[in-house]
């Protein structure tokens, strides 16, 4: 049994290993420019009234002005 536990272990590390070695590549992968995109999106959402001024308060911190939609909206985040 303790040589089929170790085995186990062994093959279960090789495959972890190969994963973050899959995934640190797509990180560090680049976008045809030398910085690596950690994140893209194309969509987002507004400040709804509930969560505006004061009401809307996070950590002290006041939520927007005013509430605000929007149509479209895309970005990315780069290291």
């Amino acid at each position: 049994m303790t040589r089929n536990r170790t085995l186990s272990l062994a093959v279960l590390l090789a495959v972890l290993t190969v994963l973050l070695g899959m995934q640190a590549s797509a990180a560090m992968a680049t976008n045809g420019n030398e910085t690596p995109k950690i994140l893209e999106f194309d969509t987002m959402v507004g400040v709804p009234t509930t969560l505006a001024g004061a009401a809307g308060a996070f950590g002290g911190v006041n939520g927007a002005g005013a509430p605000w939609t929007l149509t479209s909206a895309e970005g990315e985040l780069s290291t």
